[in-house]
């Protein structure tokens, strides 16, 4: 993932979290306008300030390096419940997703 698909997903995780760029630049003790910054230009982000917007926004680092990061939770929840299916109902399932 390159800088601005890092900073794209940043936008998309403050915006599902209904912060301002004001609100969460605050959350993680930098100035105002360091979100708006940051999603305007597209500078390099240290890891520690990256870690800080994932816990104010209540994401994790693998929901957030995530494929398919908007599809992450509907993934994951198949994913635990496919972990709970016997082997012969999984067979059966993934030729039913193969068809």
């Amino acid at each position: 993932m390159d800088i601005k698909q890092t900073i794209l997903r940043i936008s998309k995780l403050r915006l599902r979290s209904k912060y301002s760029a004001r609100e969460l630049s605050q959350m993680i003790d930098k100035s105002d306008n360091y979100i708006n910054r940051l999603e305007n230009s597209n500078f390099n982000i240290p890891l520690k300030t990256l870690y800080d917007i994932l816990e104010a926004c209540e994401c994790s680092a693998e929901e957030f390096f995530y494929e398919n990061f908007e599809d992450y939770k509907e993934d994951k929840e198949i994913i635990e419940l496919l972990k709970k299916v016997d082997k012969n109902k999984k067979q059966a399932i993934i030729s039913l997703l193969k068809s």
